[in-house]
Parts: structure tokens; C-alpha cells; sequence
């Protein structure tokens, strides 16, 4: 098929991906040189039907990659290791942003094992409210020297425009 070398950065955030879509996304995501895609809240995990072997296969294969923000697609533990597959296939992969997803203590501590041997230089994590302080401190003590974590949890008590004090 034809190639998509110009697209360098993707923001499909805050779209409702169909199994549709998402077979066209694999097909884009394979035959381009993105440095950047952002999906976040697509609805893909959760509920939905939608196979995320072939689109996490398809990220894993695009060696241009850089930046990738899944967050707050309620993917659960059960995705976290087919995620861990991806992260150490695609070894161009720097950013991973895997905010506002349902992952628990167990998925984040499985992470946190495979992390040194991922190419990640920073990791992502917003509103981590339901996880305990000693799996984040694990993540962080296992995130390769010269990376970063970023965590925020986010406050209850602030609401929508609300400003921070």
C-alpha cells in the first residue's frame, strides 16, 4: 500500500474508535513514520469489543514511533501484558503516557519488573488516586537511570475550573 511518510504526528484523542476505524488506524500506524500518536480516551478498553492485539502490534512494528498517550481508555490488567510486549518489541518507543486507565497495584508492579529492560526515557501516569504509594515507589525505583516518572494524582475537592491554590 502507499506509504504515509509525511504524517509525523496523530491526535485521534477524545474520538469513539469502531473495530472499523481501528483496522484503518493499524493499516496508517504500519505504513507511516509517526513520531507521535495520542488516543487517548478512544473507549477501547473496558466494555468495548475491540481486539487491541492488531492495533498494539501495529505500534510495536513502527520503528519512527517516539511518543505514545493511551491514557484514560480504561484498559485493565489484562492489558498490561500484551502493553509490556509492545513497549519491548518497538525499542524507539521514549514516551509512554498511560494516564486515567483501570490499572491496578498488580498490572502497575508487573510494569515496574519489565521497566529496565524497556527503552522508555519517560512514563506518563495522571489520577493514579486507586493506587498504593509503595507500587509507585517500586515503578520509580525501577524506571532506567536518566528517565523520568511523572505521577499526579489528582485532588477530589478540585472540580471542573476550579484553579489550583
Amino acid at each position: 500500500g502507499a506509504s504515509n511518510f509525511a504524517l509525523k504526528d496523530l491526535d485521534i484523542s477524545f474520538n469513539k474508535s469502531r473495530e472499523h476505524s481501528v483496522r484503518a488506524l493499524c493499516r496508517l500506524i504500519r505504513s507511516s513514520r509517526l513520531s507521535t500518536l495520542r488516543m487517548g480516551f478512544q473507549a477501547f478498553g473496558a466494555g468495548s469489543r475491540i481486539d487491541l492485539v492488531p492495533l498494539f502490534a501495529a505500534v510495536a512494528s513502527n520503528s519512527y514511533l517516539r511518543e505514545w498517550e493511551i491514557g484514560g481508555n480504561s484498559l485493565r490488567d489484562e492489558d498490561m501484558p500484551a502493553l509490556i510486549r509492545t513497549l519491548a518489541e518497538n525499542k524507539a518507543l521514549k514516551v509512554l503516557d498511560i494516564s486515567e486507565n483501570r490499572f491496578t497495584n498488580k498490572s502497575i508492579d508487573v510494569l515496574a519488573s519489565n521497566l529496565r529492560s524497556l527503552s522508555l526515557e519517560q512514563l506518563v501516569m495522571e489520577d493514579v488516586r486507586d493506587l498504593n504509594q509503595e507500587s509507585i515507589l517500586i515503578l520509580a525505583n525501577s524506571m532506567p537511570v536518566g528517565s523520568s516518572l511523572c505521577v499526579i494524582e489528582v485532588d477530589e475537592a478540585l472540580q471542573d475550573g476550579d484553579e489550583w491554590k
